[in-house]
């Protein structure tokens, strides 16, 4: 391991970090110069963050010669610079909410189990924003700001909290580690295409054939683009304020779902608004590299890729199962086409945005449910899940077995858009779905130990949603509640599970290889 490569990474990421919190710091400072209400702003929550991050990236990258960088950066040092760094910028993430009040924290009156707590629910709400999770714990019984006589306890919130909290999904959608390749791409070089393979989601990083040298900028391009356009249309077409407006962008792009109100996305109850989500949801579930090439370069021959295909029929025939089954059981035809178009979308988009408690639906729709958190949408998007790609593979090596069984001496090979795809490929598809079913399991049992009163529904929806970075589950932890009764062992291992599920598991399992920190290769 070339320990000195991971601290530039990790470093450098630190100081791009820290540009958010400071800003942040500037704009609550300036409006609090003109407001007699000094202490309302939350000046040192972001103040303080900014300069850890600041000051600890600085040190980190001290040093290191970042001409060098380009030649002595591998695979190993790629995963674990952003095994690492998505840690660590996670946990500076959590002390807006700590020291802004959100949640009990050092500096409040609370005893010390409070505080301990509010920082559980800190670090939970900090993962659940930067891997576009779209879970969160604050509510009356978890926030000092709120209790039960407070009518909506997020709308209360300092505005500036509120925009940092979607501001984190935004960032993590594309990835933190993405935008430093986009700043710092000279230094990099060559060995930013082994980071962003450990970052992106999805079993390649680029399959339309681009370069490293264009691929950040070009999916942090039609990010912003996306969000922009977004905005303007929610302004322009719906009754929502700038304010609700920005934050909604921020976090449909990144698929993240967090809202600036308790009722989310149902609360507005607008069909309009819900058609643009819909939209901008199924958009941000595709391959934003074959966006770019389809909107731009005008090669719409990527429309026929075989993921995007799949990804589409799953959507649409999800949708028209879903809907024709609520419509058999009561539901008149307009309400049940309206709920399940976006609850599949957000739930196949790993958005987790709810217009309906589908945690109340029949078991029939509560199964698809758990399904599509299990598959997402396309890779090299902002989704979460395993992906369209690797279920597809998984159906075509299981169809290769069965002939297989009938005709031993045939080679069948696994063809996706016509080619040859070759078996390493293959085996990492593989062990990516295997790691991911005994991950599933073995959480599974720990949350049932971590808090005995939970149900075998929301046991699994938990493990599923929090994997698949979706957000609300089913039952006890649907989309009508906030996970803010989990016990504080539940919502750390639920965190775990997210930092996982972001970084498809395998990024993180191997800091455990006691050989990846081996100074002798």
């Amino acid at each position: 391991m070339r320990y000195d490569v991971v601290r530039y990474v990790v470093g450098q990421t630190l100081r791009i970090i820290s540009v958010p919190f400071l800003i942040a710091m500037l704009g609550n400072l300036a409006f609090a110069l003109n407001d007699p209400d000094f202490e309302s702003y939350p000046i040192a929550a972001f103040a303080t963050p900014g300069a850890i991050a600041l000051i600890a990236g600085t040190i980190l990258s001290k040093g290191v010669d970042a001409d060098e960088i380009e030649q002595r950066i591998r695979d190993r040092e790629a995963f674990a610079s952003v095994g690492l760094g998505w840690l660590v910028i996670v946990l500076i993430g959590t002390l807006p909410y700590w020291l802004g009040g959100v949640f009990h924290g050092p500096f409040s009156d609370a005893s010390i189990s409070e505080v301990a707590h509010g920082f559980v629910y800190s670090l939970f709400e900090s993962m659940a924003g930067f891997t576009t999770t779209g879970a969160t714990v604050i509510d009356a019984s978890s926030t000092p700001l709120c209790d039960a006589n407070t009518v909506d306890c997020l709308a209360g919130l300092h505005p500036s909290i509120l925009v940092y909290r979607s501001a984190t999904q935004w960032l993590g959608g594309m990835g933190v580690i993405m935008l430093g390749l986009l700043i710092f791409s000279r230094s990099v070089g060559g060995g930013g295409m082994s980071l962003a393979r450990a970052e992106l989601t999805g079993p390649t990083v680029s399959p339309t054939g681009l370069t490293f040298q264009s691929t950040a900028r070009i999916l942090w391009m039609v990010f912003v683009a996306l969000t922009l356009i977004e905005f303007v249309l929610l302004v322009r077409f719906t009754h929502l304020d700038a304010f609700e407006a920005i934050n909604i962008s921020l976090t449909t792009i990144a698929t993240g779902g967090m809202t600036p109100t308790d009722g989310g996305i149902g609360g507005f109850d607008s069909v309009t608004l819900e058609s643009i989500l819909i939209f901008f949801m199924f958009v941000s579930g595709l391959n934003f590299a074959a966006l770019y090439l389809i909107a731009v370069k005008g090669q719409f021959n990527e429309i026929k890729d075989e993921e995007m295909r799949n990804y589409a029929i799953l959507w649409v025939s999800t949708i028209a199962i879903v809907s024709t089954f609520m419509a058999y059981e009561g539901l008149s035809f307009d309400e049940s086409v309206r709920d399940a178009a976006f609850t599949i979308t957000s739930i196949i988009t790993s958005t987790g945005y709810s217009t309906a408690d589908w945690g109340s639906w029949q078991l029939f729709p509560k199964l698809i449910i758990l399904i599509l958190m299990a598959i997402g949408a396309t890779a090299g998007s902002t989704s979460g899940g395993l992906k369209v790609m690797r279920a597809t593979m998984l159906l075509k090596i299981a169809r290769r077995e069965i002939m297989t069984i009938m005709q031993p001496k045939r080679v069948v090979p696994i063809r996706l858009n016509g080619a040859v795809v070759d078996e390493r490929r293959v085996s990492l598809a593989l062990g990516m779905i295997s790691a991911w079913i005994l991950l599933c399991a073995f959480s599974i049992l720990l949350i049932s130990i971590t808090d005995p009163g939970i149900d075998l529904e929301s046991a699994i929806s938990v493990v599923f949603s929090m994997l698949g970075n979706t957000g609300p589950a089913l039952g006890s932890y649907g989309p009508s509640f906030t996970y803010a009764g989990m016990s504080a062992p539940g919502l750390i291992g639920s965190s775990v599970l997210m930092w996982l599920g972001r970084l498809e598991i395998f990024t993180v399992l191997i800091l455990f290889n006691l050989r990846l920190w081996s100074r002798s290769d």
